[in-house]
């Protein structure tokens, strides 16, 4: 009799083999999915849902671990694309609250779906990015996917040669969208927005400072001296980050992508190592709470 691993692993198998003969964007199947120790149903749409047959972010799943148990409130997750973060967050907690930002139209699809087969509670999903205005943006696509999770409404900071695609998305301010949502219980917000992070936090500046909420923020890198563009936003961050009377935090990742700790910084350093872009801001009045959790 084959064991239920095994079969998830011929699973894992069969969707490659999809993949690499391109059948993958020509069918509708649903698989299940072990994510750490959680088994999920997900969806494969026209190619879009292979990520999850391949994401493997351990790393993060730990962090989410000991952030949700130091604060029960809402999880915010901005920048959804496929639901990697809300798989996660339910592999931990089935019940917490969780409101998520995302204006690509073929991930809200796709991210419906997912909710709806795996009969998720308390999940609510917005088809908008949060921004610094109302109104529309171009969304930029690097790799000719439309669930290109590298896909960003900044230009500056990337090669323009390599945008395989354009659409325009929705965005509002966060102070519009609280005019709909009740955002003021959330504890938990994590910002993945492709260079967008500035606009982002400061939309969400308000709020921030109303629920002193953890951040889980992803800074790509600079990569050298001569990047002034995305030396510049750094340091505006880390000025947003010092007016709220935050500290941030590297998420300290090992060569196995396991976390390992984290290291108090005062401020972005130039670097080009992608293990070191993800951050989490913790405000000050709960540095003792946040140093003193056991990973």
């Amino acid at each position: 009799m084959i064991s239920k691993i095994d079969k998830l692993k011929i699973q894992r198998l069969f969707i490659k083999v999809l993949n690499k003969s391109g059948l993958a964007k020509k069918i509708n199947l649903i698989f299940n999915q072990n994510f750490y120790n959680t088994i999920f149903k997900t969806p494969l749409i026209n190619g879009v849902g292979l990520i999850h047959n391949e994401h493997y972010e351990p790393w993060m799943n730990k962090v989410l671990q000991t952030l949700l148990k130091i604060d029960s409130r809402d999880f915010i997750d901005v920048g959804v694309n496929i639901g990697q973060t809300l798989l996660n967050v339910r592999s931990i907690d089935k019940d917490r609250n969780y409101i998520g930002f995302e204006p690509n139209p073929t991930c809200i699809n796709y991210v419906m779906e997912l909710i709806k087969i795996n009969d998720f509670k308390n999940t609510t999903l917005i088809p908008f990015g949060i921004a610094g205005n109302d109104g529309v943006e171009v969304l930029h696509f690097f790799d000719g996917d439309t669930s290109d999770s590298t896909a960003s409404i900044l230009t500056n900071q990337n090669d323009l040669s390599k945008i395989k695609k354009t659409i325009f998305v929705p965005v509002a301010t966060c102070k519009t969208i609280a005019e709909k949502v009740n955002l003021q219980n959330s504890g938990i917000i994590k910002i993945d927005v492709e260079g967008a992070e500035l606009e982002v936090l400061t939309s969400m500046g308000e709020l921030i400072n109303q629920t002193k909420s953890y951040l889980i923020l992803e800074v790509l890198p600079a990569y050298n001296a001569e990047n002034k563009y995305r030396i510049d936003r750094q340091n505006k961050i880390y000025e947003f980050i010092e007016a709220q009377n935050y500290l941030l935090y590297r998420i300290k990742i090992d060569d196995s992508n396991h976390l390992n700790g984290f290291d108090l910084l005062q401020g972005f350093d130039i670097h080009s190592n992608m293990k070191h872009t993800n951050y989490v801001l913790v405000a000050k009045e709960k540095q003792k709470t946040f140093e003193a959790i056991r990973l």
